[in-house]
């Protein structure tokens, strides 16, 4: 089968759904039976060696005037699947007529919807207005969110209902890293921690309001924590400028690191060193999120917020304490942390041979329903 993924970002661009399609073309292309090819922005990477997926001439800015090019890159590669990632960041206009002008040329049009198109205001009704087509387009669809159902505007439902739609979980864009004793405490010492002396906190990803990175500063405790943030901080944003704010006042006041941005390989290093992972979402995480995901790889006790589920998790190491309870998470985070759960080292590896497979599931059951019709 000839499989052609499509996303609007790719590594290195900082974007999980581009790091998501990254991982997903590495596990598919691992089956010889299968070629794969990628289609995204013109600022991807060429594939490390002996990834055995192929990467087609970019797009430079997803713009409607490059639909010639983009349709005759994705004609040369002669794909049994085009698979649209949505959404990600680096996407232009072109992205709401693509997958549209593919089904009609006979494509077999798949999409994955990583997030649920909720519409909450104008801007999220435009959104949701202009990738409305897409649906119809469709041959069939992949969720990341199991209750996808409940999420997206009724029209989505309407029509989703007609199509086939398989729930795929991710897993996590970072592999799983075992590290030694001695390791660990090499990486604890690069920030800052020495042995026998501070617990380590650790946070990653973006920041924004909705992450709610100041309840950290809440959470923990600046006499007996010290907290590395690995993410990037501007100064021209104003909610980072609160966080740095914290940062250099006391009691936080030389207790805080910040990384900037970490290579996957890093993070994972960090994580795996860390006594605790804080990911204090004001509305609550949903089910699948990657940052999530890439803190369970490791085994790493996690404290995060929900509004569906409560209480620890013994068997992923989790602790779901409901949004805005900074007591709660202050107790479970004095009780867990430390805690740690063995993976191995095949753990993520594993996740995406099973979502691999899945996708391979899709795509034959989306082409048997097609020639039944026929």
């Amino acid at each position: 089968m000839r499989i052609l993924l499509v996303c609007g970002s790719f590594p290195p661009m900082k974007c999980g759904v581009g790091d998501y399609t990254e991982k997903l073309a590495t596990a598919l292309a691992v089956s010889p039976e299968h070629s794969v090819g990628v289609l995204t922005r013109s600022t991807g990477t060429a594939p490390p060696e002996n990834r055995g997926y192929t990467l087609l001439p970019g797009i430079r800015r997803w713009s409607v005037m490059e639909l010639r090019a983009a349709v005759s890159a994705i004609t040369a590669f002669r794909p049994d699947v085009v698979h649209f990632q949505f959404p990600a960041r680096g996407y232009g206009r072109l992205q709401w007529i693509l997958p549209g002008i593919l089904r009609l040329r006979g494509f077999n049009v798949f999409l994955t919807l990583h997030e649920n198109f909720e519409v909450r205001d104008a801007r999220s009704l435009l959104t949701a207005t202009l990738f409305f087509p897409n649906l119809l387009a469709a041959s069939a669809v992949s969720v990341t969110i199991p209750d996808y159902a409940e999420c997206v505007p009724g029209i989505y439902r309407r029509i989703l209902r007609g199509k086939p739609v398989h729930h795929i979980p991710i897993a996590s864009n970072i592999q799983t890293v075992c590290l030694s004793g001695v390791e660990r405490q090499e990486v604890r010492r690069k920030y800052g921690v020495v042995q026998g002396g501070d617990a380590m906190i650790a946070y990653f990803g973006f920041v924004s309001p909705p992450k709610g990175v100041e309840a950290i500063f809440e959470i923990a405790n600046p006499a007996l924590h010290r907290i590395v943030l690995a993410c990037e901080l501007s100064e021209s944003d104003t909610y980072h400028r609160s966080i740095a704010e914290r940062i250099v006042n006391p009691p936080w006041k030389g207790r805080v690191e910040v990384s900037g941005f970490l290579e996957g390989e890093e993070v994972g290093r960090l994580l795996a060193a860390s006594d605790a992972v804080i990911i204090p979402f004001r509305q609550g995480i949903r089910a699948g999120h990657g940052s999530l995901e890439a803190a369970v790889a490791q085994g790493t006790f996690t404290l995060t917020t929900s509004r569906d589920r409560k209480g620890y998790d013994p068997k992923e190491n989790i602790y779901f304490a409901h949004p805005g309870d900074t007591q709660e998470m202050r107790k479970a985070l004095e009780t867990y942390l430390a805690t740690r759960v063995s993976r191995s080292r095949d753990h993520t590896r594993e996740k995406w041979r099973h979502i691999a497979e899945a996708h391979i599931g899709l795509y034959s059951a989306a082409q048997q329903g097609k020639d039944r019709r026929v």
